[in-house]
């Protein structure tokens, strides 16, 4: 049987040497590979799919980790930019922690930020606030 780009991603993230802190292998890495399989349009593709997905909100806080590690920013997006950045709060919004329980929320809250602000194309010191920013607000990801 032939699995999905989805259900090949969903594999990574379930993949107990990505949750184990003694071992160095970076999910990141993997998810890298699988783009060179495939392309990172698909790849994308997926990892969007799973921040729509609230049932995969335990998931959540590794894809945000990999769109931040992979550049996704340099990277042709399957989106407007102004729709990753909606989706990402939206997460946040949902799941302060993005699906990690004792996660520091400032931890996950920045490591939001640290994406949208290359998005956005604004300083990371920047008063930007994306709630306030009409092109993110259009997008209305209510869940």
């Amino acid at each position: 049987m032939v699995q999905t780009v989805f259900q090949r991603l969903l594999a990574l993230l379930a993949d107990p040497r990505f949750h184990d802190e003694t071992v160095d292998d970076d999910l990141t890495d993997a998810v890298t590979s699988l783009a060179t399989d495939v392309e990172w349009q698909p790849v994308l593709d997926a990892m969007l799919d799973v921040l729509r997905d609230t049932s995969l909100a335990s998931h959540w806080y590794d894809v945000v980790a990999c769109l931040f590690g992979c550049d996704c920013h340099k990277l042709p997006l399957p989106c407007e930019r102004s729709y990753l950045t909606a989706l990402l709060y939206d997460c946040l919004r949902i799941k302060p922690d993005l699906g990690v329980t004792g996660l520091d929320l400032d931890a996950a809250d920045n490591l939001v930020w640290s994406i949208v602000h290359h998005l956005k194309g604004v300083s990371y010191t920047s008063d930007y606030n994306p709630k306030a920013d009409p092109d993110v607000f259009q997008h209305n990801i209510a869940r």
